[in-house]
């Protein structure tokens, strides 16, 4: 590396569109796990005794699992981090919008 060369650009020639698109599918992947358990944990709150020490080791669970695959795709490099974390957001934001439709459709069937 010469004294030319920016971190930015070191980090980009490490990225091959194969490790792109791993890195993406990972954040995906790892977001429909986090989101499926997410809504998961709270269905399961009203049959729960001790609910505290459940959401707590079901958020530690989660984060764990997030954090793990995150470490293992990016590979100490910012980028595909980047794109890990653009996955993940996406997932989120179908997630929600595919809650809300579901939420919007109980509500029909109650009411009906």
């Amino acid at each position: 590396m010469n004294n030319t060369t920016s971190i930015l650009e070191v980090m980009i020639n490490q990225i091959t569109p194969f490790n792109g698109l791993l890195a993406l599918l990972a954040g995906a992947l790892t977001g429909l796990f986090y989101f499926w358990n997410l809504s998961w944990t709270i269905n399961q709150l009203p049959k729960i005794r001790k609910r505290g020490l459940f959401l707590f080791s079901s958020t530690l669970f989660r984060l764990a699992v997030f954090f793990g695959i995150l470490v293992l795709i990016a590979d100490r490099n910012a980028l595909k981090m980047l794109i890990f974390f653009v996955g993940f957001i996406l997932v989120r934001v179908f997630f929600l919008r595919f809650k809300k439709r579901e939420l919007k459709e109980n509500e029909v069937r109650h009411v009906g």
